[in-house]
C-alpha cells in the first residue's frame, strides 16, 4: 500500500481541490484532473488510485467523480 505523498501526488491533490472549487462543488473527472496536472490520463489515474489507497481521496462512478476525503 503506497504511503508517500510525492510531488506528483500533491499536484493531483491540488488539482482536485482547485477543480472542485471551480465547478462549485462538483467533483472533477480523471480527464479534467489530468489536463489540470499536465499529465496523461493513465498517469493521473495511477496517482489518483494511490491517493485513494492512502485514504486522502475517494473515487466514485468509475472515475467520473474524484473528491477529497474530509478527516
Amino acid at each position: 500500500m503506497p504511503s508517500a505523498i510525492t510531488k506528483r501526488r500533491l499536484t493531483i491533490l491540488n488539482a482536485v481541490k482547485t477543480l472542485t472549487y471551480e465547478h462549485q462543488g462538483i467533483p472533477p473527472t480523471v480527464r479534467e484532473i489530468a489536463v489540470k496536472a499536465d499529465m496523461t490520463r493513465s498517469s493521473a489515474y495511477r496517482h489518483i488510485k494511490a491517493l485513494s489507497d492512502i485514504g486522502l481521496i475517494a473515487i466514485a462512478d468509475g472515475g467520473r467523480g474524484i473528491r477529497i476525503v474530509q478527516k
